[in-house]
This record gives structure tokens, sequence and C-alpha cells, in this order.
């Protein structure tokens, strides 16, 4: 399908760009017709893919593992590195588009939310809020950044504002942007989706023996 909203390829993703984005936010629908719901059913199905060549085993729609690779094919998909596993791009997008921005907020909070990390009661509600605090200081260490950075322009220096801004870039050609609202309503979804994944699946196996080395190498991240 082609892209139902085509972006500008100059587009830089701020937070007052990706409010516009459609389908974001309390609209957020499952459906291949939504571009960032689109690229997380690919990246599921690419990642479902590579497992079974192990006959990896889990119940209900995805698990940790899964996931993990799910992530590491948008994050390769979006840094463009052909060798890595990846999907398509819909017609007229691109790797730095907001689509996959999107897509990769939910895939992130979604591996993070179906990894088992302790074994005490209620701590999938422990956890979601421990997720929810560290996506608001990710969000606050942002602005502060791009704050001082402004600051720092003023006074024509370039300092400690300028270097975190370049390092914390996931693209170097462009500034750093805090979320607003919507990338924050995807990462929200997928902290759900997240915590549904780890009751449906509270004894597969997080750390088969293949899991680390294949990770590097097919998405080029760390387990």
């Amino acid at each position: 399908m082609d892209l139902k909203y085509p972006l500008n390829k100059n587009y830089l993703a701020s937070e007052s760009a990706m409010e516009r984005i459609p389908g974001g936010s309390n609209a957020i629908t499952r459906s291949r017709a939504n571009p960032p719901w689109h690229y997380v059913l690919r990246s599921l199905e690419v990642a479902k893919a590579h497992v079974r060549q192990f006959d990896f085993k889990f119940n209900g729609e995805s698990c940790y593992v899964v996931n993990r690779f799910a992530l590491g094919a948008i994050m390769a998909t979006r840094n463009a590195k052909g060798k890595l596993l990846h999907f398509e791009l819909l017609p007229g997008d691109w790797p730095g588009s907001p689509y996959l921005a999107l897509a990769d907020h939910y895939m992130h909070m979604r591996a993070a939310m179906s990894q088992k990390r302790d074994g005490v009661t209620h701590a999938f509600a422990n956890r979601a809020m421990f997720q929810y605090l560290r996506i608001g200081f990710y969000d606050l260490m942002k602005y502060e950044i791009i704050g001082y950075e402004y600051i720092e322009d003023k006074l024509g220096v370039s300092g400690p504002a300028h270097w975190l801004d370049y390092r914390e870039r996931e693209d170097k050609r462009f500034p750093l942007s805090a979320p607003g609202g919507v990338p924050r309503e995807w990462a929200y979804r997928g902290m759900d989706d997240g915590s549904k994944d780890l009751k449906d699946n509270p004894d597969t196996p997080e750390d088969p023996a293949w899991f680390a080395t294949e990770l590097r190498k097919a998405c080029n991240i760390e387990a």
C-alpha cells in the first residue's frame, strides 16, 4: 500500500509535528492502514519467522524473545542497515520517518514489559509504574537538553548541552527532539501489550542458548 499521509523527507520529528501524526494518541488503530501499526506487525512477523529457525515455542501473540527481535528489526530498518534483520518500508516512506519512530516507541516498551524481572506479588503493577516513570524521566531529560542548548546558542557557545544533544540523537543529521503525547501513547500501548505477553508466557524461556549471539548478529543489539 502507499502512504495515505505522505510526509516531506525534510520533516523533523518534533513534538508539534508528531502530534499531527494520524492514528496517534487515543486513536491508535490496530490496522495495516495505520502506518505505525503496519510496522509493528511487520516487525513481529519477521521476528517470529527468525526465531522459528530454532523451533522456539511461546504462547499467545508474542513473548519477550520475539519482542526483542522485533525491536531489533525496527532499529535495523531505521538505521538502514541492509545486512541486519529488517523489513521493507512502505512506498513513500524513509528510515527517519516518524511512523517508524512511533513503532519504535511501542515495541521498545512492549519488549521491556514482557521480560520477567522479579517474582514479587503485584510485580506487574510495580513494573508498570517503573516504566511510566522511565518514560517521563527520558522525556524530561530531552526537554532539559534542548532548553540548555538554546541558552548556549544565545550565548554563542557550544557546551555540554550540544554534546549531549549529539550523543542522544537517533539520527545524527537532525537535532534532538523530545517526544510529545502521541509517542507516549504508543509507548503506553506497548506496555499494556507487553504485560499481556508476560502473563501468557510466565514459564517461556527468555534466554535460550542461541538468543544473545543471534540478537547481535541479526539486529546488532544486546540481549
